[in-house]
């Protein structure tokens, strides 16, 4: 079919240029060759054009196709995420109540639990104020007892020297030894 269309082409310009040459010519005839020369040059670069222009037409729809289909297929993630988004903000306000609620849990058991170490500590610390208050108590009591005993010592040596005189001593040294000798005397007779 092409080549059909070529040959009668070629044929259309033969005619033109064997008109041409004839003569002077008329209105007519002249008017008839511009056609024809228009209907060649435009038939010649439409038979040459046409394979690339459709090639490129045809690119082209592909290309506006696909980027329609990347268009809708971006639009429906697009509309997805914007419905998921949606949703969280409607449920922010739950989820804020929940975190919020479990804060205050939390924050009462942390109390809680506070309270109950600081009662631990506070009976410990009691235990030990009145355990070290016993020991000292007692500390206390033997530094007297043995401030007394010193003290009741020395008012004693004290009397004994106001006391003793040189014949007291004498007589209790005296009975002292007698003491002596009759312990001794019944050790050596057993």
């Amino acid at each position: 079919m092409k080549r059909l269309s070529f040959i009668i082409l070629i044929l259309l310009l033969a005619a033109t240029l064997a008109l041409a040459k004839e003569g002077p010519a008329s209105g007519s005839t002249e008017f008839i060759g511009k056609i024809i020369n228009f209907i060649l040059l435009f038939g010649g670069l439409a038979y040459l054009l046409f394979q690339p222009l459709k090639r490129f037409l045809e690119k082209r729809t592909e290309q506006v196709e696909k980027a329609l289909q990347e268009a809708e297929t971006s639009n429906e993630e697009t509309l997805k995420k914007l419905e998921d988004i949606k949703k969280r903000l409607a449920n922010l306000k739950e989820e804020v109540a929940a975190i919020e609620k479990e804060g205050k849990v939390e924050g009462n058991l942390a109390k809680e639990k506070i309270i109950k170490e600081a009662q631990l500590e506070l009976a410990r610390i009691k235990n030990f104020t009145q355990e070290e208050i016993k020991m000292l108590t007692l500390a206390g009591l033997n530094e007297i007892r043995e401030y007394t005993a010193e003290l009741a010592t020395a008012i004693a040596l004290e009397r004994i020297k106001e006391r003793m005189t040189p014949q007291m001593q004498s007589k209790i040294f005296d009975k002292s030894l007698k003491n002596i000798e009759q312990l001794y005397e019944r050790t050596s007779t057993n």
